[in-house]
């Protein structure tokens, strides 16, 4: 019995280093639209119609109800497109 109950502990241990690695690797709607200095409901809009900022959309993942993005899914999207948005999120004019 003893090793039954160490056994539950070794698995919630694995699970929480499981969580930390999945919040490190994806963002929730608020974390994604402060990296890509828009707001949430911009985000979530560009869901409905495809497009953010006249681009196409970084792709998402839906669990349930909940929406996430991969971190690395938007640092290749504002690679690829941040100079569209480079001004408003840095406050400076347009090059």
């Amino acid at each position: 019995m003893k090793t039954s109950r160490q056994q539950p502990q070794h698995k919630a241990a694995q699970s929480t280093e499981n969580d930390a690695l999945l919040y490190a690797l994806l963002l929730n709607e608020r974390q994604s639209s402060l990296y890509l200095g828009i707001e949430p409901t911009t985000l979530k809009t560009s869901r409905a119609v495809g497009t953010l900022l006249g681009q196409p959309a970084p792709a998402w993942i839906k669990f349930g109800r909940t929406v996430r993005y991969k971190r690395e899914t938007l640092e290749a999207w504002a690679k690829q497109y941040g100079k569209v948005f480079s001004p408003s999120v840095s406050g400076g004019a347009a090059a």
